[in-house]
């Protein structure tokens, strides 16, 4: 009498423990690729709006020498006041974009602080202050760069 000993089951479990330990090892690559790609994403954003806003910045100062200049010239009766009107809605405009390129500025520097893990040093939180109930320094809002 012959008994075949075959260790199928063992052999299954074996070859299904190396399943998923390629899976478990791609899916933690995976992770990683994205998290660089995020970061990434994150700086690429941060000086684009920081370009935006540097730009938005000079459109600015430039409208306000141009409506000096308008105002100059208004002044020796060579402009009319529409022709300053016109000149002073541009500035409007240019202060709006650079407030809204500010705040897109500010929204990018949030998110990369977010994704890097570092809103509550950025922001000088100490988590042990918290749980404390007392906070040793004042609150006080960042400095604008």
């Amino acid at each position: 009498m012959s008994i075949p000993l075959h260790n199928r089951q063992p052999q299954a479990d074996y070859g299904i423990d190396q399943l998923q330990l390629r899976q478990s090892s791609l899916s933690g690559a995976r992770d990683n690729n994205q998290i660089v790609v995020t970061i990434s994403n994150q700086l690429i954003a941060l000086r684009q709006a920081r370009a935006r806003y540097a730009q938005a910045v000079n459109t600015r100062q430039l409208q306000e020498e141009l409506l000096k200049a308008e105002q100059t010239k208004f002044s020796f009766g060579t402009s009319t006041i529409s022709g300053v009107i016109i000149v002073q809605r541009a500035l409007v405009n240019a202060q709006t974009s650079e407030i809204a390129a500010e705040a897109a500025y500010a929204h990018a520097r949030v998110s990369l602080d977010q994704v890097l893990g570092q809103t509550l040093e950025v922001n000088h939180v100490s988590v042990d202050e918290g749980l404390a109930g007392r906070i040793a320094h004042e609150s006080k809002l960042p400095a604008a760069e």
